[in-house]
């Protein structure tokens, strides 16, 4: 393979995307329909609790498929102006109107109608706690459907509201613990399916349109296009052997159709035919037609190289409409086509990830990101209708040597542009057109000059002043990515290939002078990281993608080099220690075991390997360990630092966000971007945790017991087999933990505790028992036998000495039963105590009956 093949194999992050997808396919491990978009949904979309635009905290147990995307609190200043058009098109029935979402009025995703052609853009549903996306029209165009995420709570939920945005109704809400994918309609608008993502695979279910009668009916692909059929009867997928398969949403009949890796079906409106993309023998992707039935499979495209995606019937049936990307001459382009294959026509040369035919399919609304395009079937008349000029993020800040400038992306749908700009925000300069990978520049410590390289196709690696001016090229090559500058600026290490040993890790003088091999390097995502004093570079090196070994070597000849440590699976970060005896790491991902998924630090030996943070940590993102003995990194949608040992985490970043820098010395200064660039106010936010156990009285843990927590968040969680529960990375603030689980009572009754350290809060458990009170009793104690474990007293006190009740403690409702049954107790004030096993109040309050058999509930 030459040098160019090569570099274009392994160099370029996008290409990278489809060669990760290429091995997917060859591991059975299937990647789905939106495969060529699938980085792009992790990195953009699933952000926040593990994706709660549709994934999970695992430490907080907690996972949404839409995150919070780029809520910016007032206690971090923003920088920078983006807008993100997220797609989720949808066409009016009647033409006039094409909805979507996007991030244009706050940092928060709405959803927008605008006419096609153009006009004013109406924001929908303009909330400051709450993210909005995947909107769909009803059938007759008077509802929209869409899934909406709680900010506050976590918590997402299928809603419907009228076309203007008014009356917000909830479908169907998802607890933390659910992960939702997507949901369509079904044709006659009485049903709606959704998928849950379960990890490696997902759950299809179907439910009534009002969000009854919720039924799985089998698993599959969590991140892959599924579609009914015209009659409503059936539902397309991909399942979880990489296979289309379609089943019957009544019988829960399977039936498999492909017998290929294949992906995105979308079955005909008006016929009785599937469309999909599948790879054939030589692993050449094409789209292909078929029966409903898996018969009389056709090659619509029958290309030879490249990779079609997206196939998406008119609503007619004469067309398809689809996206293709060719990874060996960098071509994007949306394509339509007869149903038949023939009459292929060019569309546009961009790469469209979202697309929705027109009503009458004479035209097709498709977004870049950055805007909304729409165009003639045939290819005419193409017109902008939003005409956004802001780019659709800003990304990858990082601080120059005296932290007076910020150099970062301005990310567009065909080009990102190196940014330089004042710590204020001020004087944006434009510098250069770089590659399409996040940490493709250093700034710092150099005070003036930027670090880069440029083009995926032609990368070689350049300095320039941060005004703008000596823009110097260092390499001519077309190998060499990720420069770092040395501590002393007197040296630049960066990863290129080299025909001898394939990719290496490189150094050369700051002029580009003395360009010398240090050591063979695969699967290097980030700059390459020095230590302090300059002579040594930790880097990455495997024999396969997820087999990766840390390795540590000096840059003065011969070179010597030592495995840190070995069995990493895919790429990750790492840094050393201010004293250099230390590596910390990052893995962003561990398919075979997730809970390796985290922050490790290790001795520079190899020894005392320790999992300091167990949860996600963003891809492709760096960790810094500065002077003050702490680690940075994003993780789980925000910015944290922790101390070696794994304790005292604290977040640092008011705002969700991924890419960051720090001052290295006691990371102050810290600078990051969500979908925008942040300047963090000075100082983090400590967390805590809150925990203890749930015992019924005679000291066994009670399991399964629903603990809630209320206050400064909302969650939820279930003892253990010990009856241990727990809360973590809590901000400070209010809280209160209610225990509840069918047939039990729990003393006390819910605690409320003002958090500013870890507490434990324990609770004591008793089963509910029954009571019958003898005609003519006049205690005003009434003892409530337990089947299990003892008693429950309630004690009913009148002013004139009368009465008594009746408690269901599960309920917290109860009885009234007077002595003597005379309207004259009417209307009086009775006090109600109930007490737990152990004597203590659980509850004190003033009642009035207004009848001599009045119920109580509080």
């Amino acid at each position: 393979m030459s040098s160019v093949d090569r570099r274009k194999l392994v160099i370029s992050r996008r290409v990278g995307i489809l060669i990760v997808i290429i091995f997917v396919c060859i591991n059975n491990l299937n990647a789905g329909g939106k495969d060529f978009n699938k980085r792009f949904f992790d990195r953009f979309l699933k952000r926040g609790k593990r994706g709660e635009f549709y994934r999970n905290y695992k430490k907080k147990s907690s996972n949404i498929y839409l995150s919070p995307i780029c809520f910016s609190p007032s206690a971090d200043t923003k920088l920078t102006e983006s807008c993100f058009i997220c797609g989720g098109l949808d066409w009016s029935p009647d033409g006039t109107k094409i909805i979507f979402a996007s991030s244009k009025d706050n940092d928060l995703l709405d959803i927008f109608d605008i006419s096609p052609s153009g006009g004013p853009i109406n924001n929908l549903t303009l909330t400051s706690d709450d993210v909005e996306f995947s909107p769909k029209y009803s059938s007759d165009g008077s509802k929209i459907y869409c899934t909406i995420l709680d900010f506050s709570t976590g918590v997402s939920g299928i809603y419907k509201m009228n076309s203007d945005g008014t009356n917000k109704t909830l479908i169907k809400q998802f607890s933390e613990n659910e992960e939702l994918e997507d949901f369509i309609l079904s044709p006659f608008e009485t049903k709606i399916s959704y998928v849950l993502d379960e990890g490696n695979y997902g759950s299809l279910w179907i439910m009534n349109i009002d969000g009854t009668n919720s039924i799985e009916l089998t698993k599959c692909k969590e991140w892959d296009r599924f579609d009914f059929s015209p009659d409503g009867n059936y539902i397309v997928f991909k399942d979880t052997n990489g296979y289309i398969s379609k089943i019957n949403i009544t019988t829960k009949e399977l039936t498999q159709l492909t017998t290929v890796h294949s992906y995105s079906p979308d079955w005909s409106p008006v016929e009785d035919k599937i469309v999909y993309t599948a790879y054939n023998a030589s692993w050449q992707k094409d789209i292909y037609v078929m029966n409903s039935d898996g018969t009389g499979k056709t090659n619509l495209t029958n290309l030879s190289s490249g990779y079609p995606y997206e196939p998406k019937y008119s609503p007619d049936g004469t067309k398809i409409s689809y996206g293709y990307y060719d990874w060996n001459t960098d071509e994007e382009a949306f394509y339509v086509m007869n149903s038949d294959g023939i009459n292929k026509i060019k569309i546009a040369d961009v790469e469209v990830w979202d697309s929705v035919w027109s009503p009458d399919s004479s035209k097709i609304a498709y977004t870049d990101y950055q805007n909304i395009f729409i165009v003639n079937s045939d290819g005419t008349n193409l017109q902008n209708i939003t005409g956004n000029t802001l780019p659709i993020m800003n990304e990858n800040p990082c601080w120059n040597g005296n932290f007076t400038k910020i150099a970062y992306i301005a990310e567009y749908p065909d080009v990102n542009k190196l940014m330089v700009m004042d710590s204020d925000g001020s004087n944006k300069i434009e510098l250069d057109s770089v590659d399409t990978r996040c940490r493709t520049f250093s700034f710092y410590p150099h005070p003036t000059k930027i670090v880069y390289s440029t083009d995926t196709y032609d990368a070689n690696i350049f300095t320039v002043n941060y005004d703008g001016t000596g823009k110097t090229q260092l390499t001519f090559d077309g190998e060499s990515v990720f420069p770092s500058w040395s501590p002393d600026l007197s040296k630049i290490a960066y990863y290129s290939y080299d025909e001898s040993i394939g990719e290496c890790l490189k150094i050369m003088n700051s002029d580009g002078s003395n360009q010398i091999i240090l050591a063979e390097a695969e699967c290097n995502e980030l700059p390459p990281e020095w230590s302090s004093d300059g002579t040594e570079i930790v880097y990455l090196y495997g024999t396969s993608w997820d087999n990766q070994s840390i390795w540590i070597v000096n840059i003065s000849s011969p070179f010597l080099k030592t495995e840190v440590v070995s069995g990493i699976y895919d790429y990750c970060a790492m840094t050393f220690s201010p004293d250099e005896q230390k590596i910390a790491y990052a893995i962003w991902w561990d398919y075979d075991n997730p809970d390796n998924e985290g922050l490790w630090v290790v001795n520079r030996d190899g020894t005392g390997k320790q999992q300091i943070y167990q949860g996600e940590i963003e891809w492709e993102e760096r960790i810094i360990w500065a002077e003050n003995n702490r680690i940075y990194f994003a993780g789980e949608g925000y910015i944290y630092s922790i101390k070696p040992d794994g304790t005292d985490l604290i977040q640092e970043s008011s705002n969700l966000g991924w890419g960051f820098d720090i001052d290295r010395a006691d990371g102050s200064k810290l600078v990051y971007n969500a979908f925008d660039i942040f300047l963090a106010s000075e100082g983090g936010v400590t967390l805590y945790s809150i925990s203890g156990y749930i015992k019924d009285s005679s000291g066994n843990g009670i399991e399964g017991v629903t603990v809630s927590l209320t206050g400064e968040i909302s969650s939820s969680t279930i003892t253990n087999s010990a009856g241990y529960y727990e809360f973590i990375d809590l901000k400070a603030g209010d809280y209160t933990i209610t225990p509840s689980k069918t047939d039990w009572v729990f003393s006390p009754f819910s605690y409320s505790v003002t958090l500013n350290k870890d507490v434990i809060v324990n609770f004591t458990g008793a089963p509910v028992g029954t009571v019958s009170i003898p005609a003519g009793e006049n205690e005003n104690l009434v003892t409530v036998e337990r089947p299990e474990a003892g008693k429950i007293k309630v004690i009913v006190e009148e002013k004139a000495k009368h009465g008594k009740g009746v408690i269901n403690p599960d309920k917290n409702e109860g009885i009234f039963i007077l002595n003597n049954p005379k309207e004259k107790y009417t209307g009086k004030e009775y006090k109600i105590k109930v007490f737990n096993l152990i004597g203590e109040i659980v509850d004190e309050f003033l009642k009035i009956p207004q009848s001599i058999d009045d119920i109580w509930i509080k």
